[in-house]
């Protein structure tokens, strides 16, 4: 993570509109829960989510690793992949790609966080009165 500052503008630019994690080492059995929150952050935040997870097996691990007992006793499979884009709208333009190992490719159109963005509001200026105002004209008509 950057906080961008010492990144050319058109990078500084894009920073609002794509996010990229890595999915992190987490069980197989936890990786839904991951996946969701993915696909949570790109709603909410009307941005694409690039995330990357490899594939990983319990031989894989050094046996000198602390805890490799604990990854081993979980099965040949310690990690199943899981690289995925979701949108800006919440979908997924990318599924997840569980136990296969592949390069994922998608033309994301940028514009689409600016459409999706026009529709919600997720640093709530709608909570802001000196932002917005509501007025209501009482008087009766005739």
């Amino acid at each position: 993570t950057t906080n961008g500052d010492a990144l050319p503008l058109q990078f500084r630019r894009q920073l609002d509109q794509l996010s990229c994690r890595r999915l992190g080492v987490v069980g197989v059995d936890q990786q839904d829960g991951v996946f969701r929150l993915h696909v949570g952050e790109a709603h909410e935040g009307r941005l694409f989510v690039v995330s990357v997870g490899a594939l990983y097996t319990a031989d894989m691990v050094p046996d000198d690793f602390p805890l490799v007992d604990g990854i081993r006793a979980a099965g040949p499979r310690f990690h199943n992949g899981g690289t995925c884009i979701a949108g800006p709208d919440g979908r997924w333009i990318v599924e997840p790609v569980r136990n296969d190992e592949t390069i994922i490719y998608a033309d994301l159109d940028l514009g689409e966080v600016a459409r999706q963005r026009q529709n919600f509001d997720p640093t709530g200026h709608y909570a802001r009165p000196d932002v917005l105002g509501l007025t209501v004209d009482r008087t009766r008509r005739s």
